[in-house]
């Protein structure tokens, strides 16, 4: 992973990274029984380039545009086998099916935020994502196995916010409800996305 930062000016910075990162499927896929051709590591490029901007001494802003190319992940498709019977010396060569490193696909999209660091007793994040998520999916026995669709990934559009507020010390004047108020939190989460 490589990660570059320098400031603007002195209220923005840019930032841009790249990384590769490899993954091995679940175990559960890898010591199946009746998945003999054998599974190896999917392969994911991330990009990322973001903006942050400070809007004042508390309040921010992120602008970050992502793109990820996922190569190996697991598919269901028919690979060839050439071995021999250890018990009747028969050789063997055929297709089969099974769990394959075929999968292909990509992710791309945007998220937005706008961050309000904990200040006069609260503090939140407002978060808007755009995303979408690509797959050549899990048959590879028709004629369509380069395109790309839709998955479960997708986000046409996700607005998330976070609220905590704390209940300043003295709120009420009775001491016994000022006792039970003061430090009291609250936090919220509210999210709306459509898509997927």
């Amino acid at each position: 992973r490589f990660d570059v930062a320098f400031p603007v000016t002195d209220k923005a910075q840019l930032r841009f990274s790249y990384g590769i990162f490899t993954q091995l499927p679940s175990m559960n896929l890898i010591f199946n029984g009746s998945n003999s051709g054998g599974l190896g590591f999917s392969r994911t490029d991330a990009f990322e380039s973001g903006l942050s901007y400070l809007m004042s001494d508390d309040v921010v802003v992120d602008m970050v545009g992502f793109y990820r190319d996922v190569d190996g992940n697991i598919a269901q498709g028919s690979y060839f086998r050439d071995y021999v019977e250890w018990h009747t010396g028969r050789h063997v060569r055929d297709l089969a099916g099974g769990y394959v490193n075929q999968d292909k696909g990509n992710i791309k999209g945007m998220d937005l935020t706008l961050k309000k660091r904990f200040s006069q007793n609260y503090s939140f994040n407002v978060i808007y994502t755009l995303q979408f998520s690509r797959t050549t999916g899990s048959s590879y026995l028709s004629s369509t196995m380069d395109e790309l669709r839709p998955i479960e990934g997708d986000r046409t559009h996700k607005f998330t916010s976070y609220l905590n507020y704390v209940v300043p010390k003295n709120v009420v004047s009775n001491s016994i409800a000022n006792m039970i108020m003061q430090d009291l939190s609250a936090y919220s989460i509210v999210t709306f996305s459509s898509g997927g």
